[in-house]
This record gives C-alpha cells, structure tokens and sequence, in this order.
C-alpha cells in the first residue's frame, strides 16, 4: 500500500478471512498438540481419534483443559468460522452465515496473545516465528 502513488485505485480486499484461517490452523494444530501430550492414547497406529477430528477451536481448547476469558472465546469462535469457510471462500455455503468480519490489528494482537498463551504448554516450548517489527 505504501508504494501506491496518492489517489491510486484498488479494490477494496479483507485479509481478515484469510489471516484467521492460517491463524486458527496454527492454533488447531497447537491445542491438538497440547492435547496429545496429555493423552498420548488418543493417536494409535498413528491416527488420532474421531473427538480430535475438529476444526471448533472452543471444543479443543475445553479438551485441551485450558481456561478462557469472553475476549479469547470470540476470536476463537471467528478463527473457527475462517477455518471452516470464511479463509476460503467470498461467503459460506451455509446461507445462514455472515460475511467474515473486518480485519483489524486486534485479529492479530489476539492471535499472538493466544498463541503465546497455549504454547508453554508443549515441552519443550518453541518458537515459530518471529513478528517483524
């Protein structure tokens, strides 16, 4: 955007969808992760079991014992929309469904929060990535 000349034309474009998407597979996998750990018996002959076959963000988080406030539930229940169709396609193949929400800088400061919340709980903790200032 900054390399665009004053009064240039674009198409308006939501990231927001998509950002969720990456964001919330992230935390799926993270919680998935967590959850294995605590109960290694849930994957046998290397395929997990049928309750961990879930995109919903807030049913893994209850699995994976962790403690949320309200803040945390609504961004996880819009990455759980994103996931599911809001990342991938311009409106939900259930037509009872919105649009995805705006794109803000509190979809971002929300995931990082989360995603630093949840990882100390693997061992060894790792880092994935770095935020480029």
């Amino acid at each position: 955007m900054s390399a665009l000349h004053v009064g240039a034309k674009f198409r308006y474009v939501n990231l927001g969808g998509v950002f969720w998407l990456n964001g919330g597979l992230a935390l799926e996998n993270l919680l998935k992760g967590i959850i294995i750990e605590q109960a290694p018996e849930l994957v046998i002959d290397g395929r997990i079991n049928k309750k961990l076959k879930t995109h919903n963000l807030l049913k893994l988080v209850k699995l994976a014992d962790e403690d949320i406030n309200i803040n945390d539930a609504f961004f996880l229940e819009i990455a759980t929309e994103c996931i599911i169709w809001a990342g991938r396609y311009p409106s939900s193949t259930d037509a009872k469904k919105t649009k995805p929400p705006i794109f803000s800088e509190a979809d971002f400061c929300a995931y990082e929060r989360l995603y630093s919340r949840f990882s100390p709980q693997l061992t060894p903790p790792r880092i994935v990535y770095e935020r480029i200032a």
